[in-house]
């Protein structure tokens, strides 16, 4: 696979992102290494990019690195269970990547135009009418496929995961549904994959 190349400051602004991401307490085992699943989603975020959308520019870029940013300080635990506590848990969250993204990136070179653009993006602000801010949802959602989705099979059951990825599926672009199955390793999630997106007609 070709990556593009990236200017001194968008790499050095993917070094931040990384340093902050690999304090990430939360571990997950991939590939048969144990990484923090912050830094881990960000850099398989970045290889889906280039498969969707090789020609990105340099804020697209830096949001789909950036899209789960210090996510893990933002407790869960802290509001209601439920869609509605996980619908305004998601909304906080996604303030702090926004945040934190201007804050570690402020020594990297890069214009505040950009900056202040690819806040915009990891916020998800415009998504339905925005194909940058497509690219970032499409990436986060190939990234929980990748590593999140069969574990909540076993967590939650098959009926619950079926309604969360329909749901998944109707904020992706045809052409990250076409990948969605290269994310997922194992028969179940694949299975449980084709009958969500079946049931939903998609």
């Amino acid at each position: 696979m070709r990556v593009t190349q990236r200017s001194p400051e968008v790499s050095q602004a993917f070094e931040a992102i990384d340093q902050a991401n690999s304090l990430d307490p939360n571990r997950v085992l991939f590939n048969g290494v144990e990484q923090p699943l912050a830094l881990l989603q960000g850099r398989l975020a970045s290889c889906w990019q280039e498969r969707l959308d090789p020609e990105a520019g340099s804020a697209v870029r830096i949001a789909v690195r950036a899209h789960h940013l210090r996510r893990w300080t933002v407790d869960r635990g802290s509001y209601p269970e439920g869609r509605v506590g996980y619908q305004r848990w998601k909304k906080a969250a996604k303030v702090v990547h926004g945040a934190a993204l201007a804050e570690i990136t402020a020594d990297c070179g890069l214009e505040n135009a950009m900056v202040a653009r690819a806040q915009q993006l990891v916020q998800r602000i415009g998504l339905g009418t925005d194909a940058e801010t497509q690219v970032v949802e499409d990436c986060a959602c190939l990234v929980f496929l990748e590593t999140q989705y069969e574990a909540l099979i076993e967590k939650i059951g098959r009926d619950k995961v079926i309604e969360a990825v329909r749901k998944t599926v109707k904020k992706m672009s045809p052409a990250a549904i076409a990948l969605a199955g290269e994310a997922i390793s194992g028969e179940l999630g694949r299975s449980v994959l084709a009958e969500a997106v079946d049931e939903d007609s998609v």
